[in-house]
């Protein structure tokens, strides 16, 4: 049986060595083009973290709503409490008593504003009326120079800071 070699040429490169690099460059030809139909992988991790971006940033959000809300119910609260704590003390005719609770309804009052800007446009909206009208019954308060003075603003701010209460409870998820 006869080997079949082949044919070289003068150059002394052969048609073996021809096909072999046509081979290679074919090879490389069809590597570069499945390169540049772009990887699947890539677009689908890329959406991947998108999306779980946009989740995360979603339950940021609604977390610091649920936060923001929180915060008015419990001013709310403390609110409410510090004015009936003026009530007390002026009905146990406590003037210096009731000075100090009413300086608690102002630190309670601006947590209640505070807090109530953290919320939503429509929840701020149907809040911060109530809230900043709470604002004259409390500088009356503030102004006051006697034990009678705290009385006659005292109904006033009490009835005041159950509308509040309420609207509050009515406009947010309080427990």
């Amino acid at each position: 049986m006869a080997v079949h070699r082949p044919r070289v040429s003068a150059s002394g490169r052969g048609r073996f060595t021809r096909r072999a690099w046509s081979v290679v460059a074919a090879v490389a030809i069809l590597a570069l083009l499945s390169g540049c139909g772009g990887d699947d992988d890539d677009d689908s991790s890329s959406a991947t973290t998108a999306t779980t971006a946009a989740t995360a940033t979603t339950d940021t959000t609604a977390a610091s709503a649920d936060q923001a809300e929180q915060d008015v119910c419990d001013a709310r609260s403390d609110l409410r409490d510090s004015v009936d704590q003026v009530a007390t003390d002026v009905k146990a005719a406590n003037f210096g008593d009731a000075k100090d609770s009413i300086t608690q309804v102002g630190d309670a009052y601006d947590q209640l504003a505070a807090s109530v800007s953290d919320l939503g446009e429509e929840q701020r909206a149907a809040l911060e009326p109530q809230v900043e009208a709470f604002k004259t019954e409390l500088t009356s308060l503030q102004d006051a120079e006697s034990l009678s003075d705290i009385t006659g603003g005292l109904d006033a701010a009490v009835t005041q800071a159950e509308t509040i209460y309420n609207d509050v409870a009515d406009t947010l998820s309080c427990d």
